[in-house]
């Protein structure tokens, strides 16, 4: 994605308003294509709690947006192998643990992961 926009927009500056956290490179990746970027942390993710009530039930279908959610469910619940887990990318699928079932959605927007988490669903 860095060599396209190079090509396409190198003589812009770019800001770039970003997690804390963040999952991919693509800041790093544009300044060695040339592209002037400024970096903005604009949130954080912190964990929610949850009481042990709100484990999901056996068979659920779990979508997770961010690397930093995969953490955040992991330590309040663990994981069950009766799940499936949906990430929305593969930086996301990156933080999944060795034995954690997953899809990775052919779509990167919320919408697209939760009718294709759904597909899985009833399928």
């Amino acid at each position: 994605m860095a060599k396209e926009l190079s090509e396409r927009f190198g003589s812009f500056k770019w800001l770039y308003p970003r997690p804390r956290v963040v999952a991919s490179k693509i800041a790093a990746d544009l300044r060695l294509a040339g592209i002037s970027v400024e970096e903005r942390v604009v949130y954080e993710t912190h964990c929610k709690e949850y009481d042990t009530g709100s484990k999901p039930e056996e068979g659920a279908v779990l979508i997770f947006t961010s690397p930093s959610i995969v953490k955040c469910f992991l330590k309040r619940f663990g994981w069950n192998e009766s799940y499936t887990a949906v990430a929305i990318g593969k930086k996301t699928a990156e933080a999944f643990e060795d034995g954690m079932e997953y899809r990775v959605s052919p779509y990167q927007t919320i919408e697209d992961t939760i009718a294709f988490a759904r597909s899985l669903a009833t399928a």
